[in-house]
Order: C-alpha cells, then sequence, then structure tokens
C-alpha cells in the first residue's frame, strides 16, 4: 500500500499530537480533582499539563528551527532539538 503525499502531510501536521492531547487531558482533570480534598493531586496533575504542552510547542519551535530531525540526523542536530525542548519546558514552567 503506497501512500499519497497527502497523507504524509496530514501525518506530518499531527506529529506529537499525542503530548498535546495529553497535555489537556491533565488540565481537564485538574478540573474534575476536588482541590479543597486532594490539592497535591491537582498541583501534580495541572504541573504534568504544564510539562507537556510546553514539550509539545518545545518541539514545534525545534521543528521550524532546525527541520526534521531524525535517528540518521548528525548527533549535534539531535542534541540542538533536545537543548530547544528542554529550554522551553524551563522556560515554561518558571514563567518566563
Amino acid at each position: 500500500m503506497s501512500r499519497t503525499p497527502a497523507s504524509y502531510a496530514l501525518q506530518d501536521r499531527l506529529r506529537m499530537a499525542i503530548w498535546l492531547i495529553l497535555g489537556l487531558l491533565f488540565y481537564v482533570a485538574v478540573l474534575l480533582i476536588d482541590g479543597s480534598r486532594f490539592p497535591t493531586v491537582q498541583v501534580t496533575l495541572q504541573k504534568l499539563g504544564h510539562v507537556t504542552t510546553f514539550a509539545w510547542v518545545g518541539y514545534w519551535i525545534s521543528r521550524n528551527a532546525l527541520g526534521r530531525v531524525n535517528a540518521a540526523s548528525p548527533t549535534n542536530d539531535r542534541i540542538a532539538r533536545a537543548l530547544i525542548i528542554g529550554a522551553v519546558i524551563i522556560a515554561g514552567l518558571t514563567g518566563l
């Protein structure tokens, strides 16, 4: 079964979508948890939502800056992608 260019474009747009969906699910869980009874659980879910959402944002920032990076890419490109994603997560969590 051959894949059309349109299916590649759709697959490319949905790349990392699971991270965004997971982040949104964490935020929904925060709304469903009673914060007065389980404050630690609520804060933990909120932080998990932040981390997963910022990871998604960091991926797309690095994707626009570096292009496609895969296992066959040079080591410097892979390290650069990891640094960008990590920096976005840290910056987001510290409120920068």
